[in-house]
């Protein structure tokens, strides 16, 4: 693990889902994986039925993009 990844975890805890929150979730991923598309679901499974009760507009209202990787 990185030592930014050991950092996220001293401060927000391991990988959880139990809180509502913050939380941190790590998962491997190839190079050229689509990262907004993974973390929309990681969003969506981490709300669980709250999703579904007040719809994605209400979750994803705030989304916006903080980083983004450089090309090539």
């Amino acid at each position: 693990m990185s030592e930014r990844g050991e950092h996220l975890e001293t401060v927000f805890g391991g990988p959880s889902d139990d809180a509502f929150g913050s939380a941190v979730f790590r998962r491997a991923l190839p190079g050229d994986a689509a990262l907004e598309p993974l973390a929309r679901e990681i969003y969506r499974d981490f709300v669980g039925e709250l999703w579904d009760r007040l719809g994605a507009d209400a979750w994803l209202a705030p989304w916006s993009l903080a980083a983004a990787r450089a090309q090539g």
